[in-house]
């Protein structure tokens, strides 16, 4: 399962170039925003 985190004003230009994605590991996400760590996973939103 992956989770992105978007701005909403992404175009699909940037959205296709690979270079403009970075993987972490969700808890490093936590750590930064902790308002994600209620939120669904293991499941098909």
């Amino acid at each position: 399962m992956v989770w992105r985190f978007l701005s909403g004003l992404e175009f699909d230009e940037y959205m296709n170039n690979a270079n403009n994605m970075v993987v972490y590991d969700v808890n490093t996400i936590a750590h930064c925003d902790e308002s994600i760590i209620p939120l669904p996973y293991k499941q098909h939103l």
